[in-house]
């Protein structure tokens, strides 16, 4: 077996165990940190709060919800803090990107502009098929994982 391949295989099946460590972050890096995934953030009460990173300032975390609000968490009432990376959809904002740009093209087909239409429908096609295969890489590569914890590091002063 070759020894390039060897060691792309020996790579690849140790990926899944760099997922499970927590992470370190300083509290006004959380939303760096997170990576825009989604958070679960367990509060001292107990109540869970599920949202994507909007903010943090120094005494609150602003997560936004599935339902577009907001929702603001005093940072003395944070008890605990998780990321979920969710599926990809590189593959699905591609196709949102060809079907825009195939459409553009159709439309300008049929005004003095027709020259841009006529180069851009093979364009965009030519787009798509060399794209593809980078997006399916990249969807396969962001499978959902588990929680993963987030640790507020202890050199973060609490105000």
């Amino acid at each position: 077996m070759n020894i390039r391949l060897t060691l792309i295989l020996l790579a690849a099946s140790s990926l899944p165990l760099l997922g499970d460590a927590p992470i370190t972050a300083e509290w006004n890096r959380v939303c760096f940190v997170s990576l825009q995934e989604r958070l679960l953030v367990t509060t001292t009460d107990g109540d869970i709060v599920d949202g994507y990173c909007a903010s943090v300032t120094v005494t609150e975390l602003s997560l936004k919800t599935r339902d577009h609000g907001v929702v603001k968490i005093a940072r003395d009432k944070l008890s605990k803090l998780q990321m979920y990376r969710e599926k990809g959809h590189q593959l699905r904002l591609l196709f949102h990107g060809i079907r825009g740009g195939l459409r553009g093209s159709l439309h300008a087909i049929f005004t003095p502009e027709a020259l841009v239409g006529i180069v851009g429908i093979p364009a965009t096609l030519a787009w798509g098929a060399v794209s593809t295969t980078f997006c399916a890489i990249g969807d396969l590569a962001a499978l959902p994982s588990g929680p993963r914890d987030i640790a507020i590091s202890p050199s973060t002063r609490k105000p």
